[in-house]
């Protein structure tokens, strides 16, 4: 018993000695509270790192350019831009959303487009496109076949969505009573 109370701890000790003298902030899973985009804390990291990191903040890939990458969060109206360098992250800063191909942070749409925020869903995979619905703060309101309603309940935005053949076929701007009936 003692011998294996002994192991462990060895073992625990190691894998607390482990570390990456190059990385010189911390990473953290939570943006840090307050304004701005809240993706300071990536510079220095690991380029797969840092893709990760802002994957599991909302961020989706928009764009690149050489190695400069434009990252989208649609639910918070975000667009930063990230430069890689020797395979870090040199600077992850914010840009406007003209960048990430996003007019504004508004959700509205033209009279029969779709939501600002979702355009880019025409053509996804049905179960992609509802993650990525979610992801941006919609719910389901309700369906009918093969179209379904979903609610962003912070902006008032019903959208109608079809799908044919597994894939988004249309995404528009609805009334929010298409999303209550």
């Amino acid at each position: 018993m003692i011998k294996r109370l002994f192991a462990c701890l060895f073992v625990v000790g190691l894998a607390g000695c482990q570390s990456d003298t190059q990385t010189s902030q911390p990473m953290t899973t939570m943006p840090p509270a307050g304004g701005g985009a809240g993706v300071s804390d990536l510079v220095g990291a690991r380029g797969a790192g840092g893709e990760t990191q802002l994957m599991a903040r909302g961020y989706t890939l928009s764009r690149t350019q050489g190695l400069t990458a434009y990252w989208w969060n649609a639910a918070s109206g975000n667009c930063v831009r990230a430069v890689t360098s020797d395979g870090r992250y040199q600077s992850v800063d914010p840009v406007g959303p003209a960048e990430c191909g996003q007019a504004s942070m508004a959700a509205s749409a033209p009279a029969g487009g779709p939501p600002a925020d979702i355009a880019d869903l025409v053509g996804a995979r049905g179960a992609g496109g509802e993650t990525q619905l979610m992801a941006r703060g919609y719910t389901l309101a309700r369906t009918q076949g093969l179209t379904a309603y979903w609610w962003k309940a912070s902006t008032g935005t019903c959208a109608r969505v079809v799908t044919a053949d597994g894939r988004y076929q249309t995404v528009v701007a609805a009334s929010a009573a298409d999303c209550r009936a």
